[in-house]
């Protein structure tokens, strides 16, 4: 999964691998460092082309809630992003 990292030195957009929580690189327009180590993304960090991360509101063990730009309307909405290693069953309570 590749996200937008914005550079605090700059504020170039760097679009950074997050297929785990560890990242270490530098901004490719500026070359400061970017360290990444978070299970949360990222404020501005963009999600499927739509969506911008503007805060987090809550964190638990199965999804991360957050405030974010729709950027297609320019409303803000709350988004719920589930965690990648959550895992469940559903069973039947009558069976």
């Amino acid at each position: 999964m590749e996200m937008a990292y914005y550079c605090k030195q700059c504020g170039s957009a760097n679009l950074i691998d997050y297929s785990n929580s560890k990242f270490v690189g530098s901004c490719f327009n500026c070359s400061h460092p970017i360290h990444v180590e978070t299970d949360s993304l990222c404020v501005n960090t963009i999600i499927g082309e739509r969506y911008q991360i503007r805060e987090l509101l809550e964190e638990t063990n199965i999804s991360n809630l957050y405030v974010a730009s729709d950027l297609a309307t320019g409303s803000l909405v709350i988004l719920r992003v589930f965690c990648w290693d959550f895992s469940y069953s559903i069973t039947d309570p009558e069976a």
